[in-house]
């Protein structure tokens, strides 16, 4: 049995649509109608990365494959060599090879380490994750940036990420438009700065998961307007980024049915959203990543 690290993905620039700023009940009470750029990637899935119990090199498990997935037994300690303040060959990483001992997901002998410490730092709230963050921020610099998703709900989500991949980290959550408002801040200065937003009455922090089929139904260029206005209000001395990553397989998505229980054969099709396009005898089925991520759960048939 192998355990999934992560999906490997490239995104692809499609092209820049001029997107309108206001739309609706705006644009007829008289609000300034103009155009921004909107970027449109997509996503071209390269295979799961996985790993061997017992062993620390990491490998490809190529989009297109056959694979068993069966119910994760062991959860393993998530942390790995690759670098916080870089990018790095994500098959060049060796992960460690213990099995998870902590609520964080680290094995003990990790679980001080300053990659905990920086999943701590981004991953969960108030001074417990800022103390974090002036930790890792002591010992290496990381460069941040700060994005709001709309998800095509009333409420929006604030988060952060390394400045490299903001871009892969909005891909990596269901979302119809996204803004990165801000690049090149540091870990404290970036959380601080989405905590404040997080004060908005329209945005929020942590959310529930949105199933990916709702939110792709919505059009990018049309929820823009909504998303613009709420960028707007918050007063920032910034130009913000617009962008939307796109399944590279967004027509197959829609006739797609979830799967609640990870266990059966099936084809590794596409990825997006935190999300598996799978295919069995049944159809295209949808898997939450995270429902096998870092367990004894994947075996490769081909």
């Amino acid at each position: 049995m192998a355990i999934p690290r992560l999906a490997m993905k490239e995104l692809k620039h499609r092209e820049t649509v001029e997107a309108r700023t206001a739309a609706g009940l705006e644009a007829y009470l008289g609000e300034p109608t103009g155009t921004v750029g909107l970027e449109i990637y997509t996503i071209e899935f390269k295979g799961i990365v996985a790993q061997n119990p017992g062993e620390e090199n990491v490998y490809l498990i190529e989009a297109g494959s056959k694979v068993r997935i069966e119910p994760g037994v062991r959860q393993y300690c998530r942390w790995h060599t690759g670098p916080l303040d870089r990018r790095d060959n994500v098959l060049e990483r060796r992960y460690c090879n213990l099995t998870s001992d902590t609520r964080s997901g680290y094995c003990l002998k990790h679980s001080r380490t300053y990659r905990a410490l920086y999943d701590r730092c981004v991953g969960t709230s108030g001074e417990y994750a800022l103390e974090a963050c002036r930790k890792v921020e002591e010992r290496i610099k990381v460069p941040m940036g700060v994005y709001i998703l709309d998800r095509g709900l009333e409420k929006y989500k604030a988060g952060v990420s390394r400045s490299w991949r903001l871009e892969d980290r909005i891909a990596e959550q269901p979302h119809v438009v996204a803004s990165i408002v801000a690049r090149g801040l540091g870990l404290v200065e970036s959380r601080e700065l989405e905590i404040k937003l997080s004060q908005h009455h329209h945005i929020q922090q942590l959310t529930k998961r949105t199933e990916p089929k709702s939110v792709l139904s919505h059009s990018p260029e049309k929820r823009l307007p909504l998303l613009y206005s709420v960028v707007k209000s918050l007063g920032l001395q910034v130009k913000p980024e617009f962008l939307a990553v796109r399944p590279g397989r967004e027509e197959l998505w829609s006739n797609a049915s979830p799967i609640k229980e990870p266990e059966g054969v099936y084809t590794l099709l596409d990825y997006w959203g935190g999300y598996l396009l799978l295919e069995n005898n049944e159809g295209y089925r949808i898997l939450s990543f995270r429902l096998i991520q870092h367990m004894d759960t994947l075996t490769q048939l081909s």
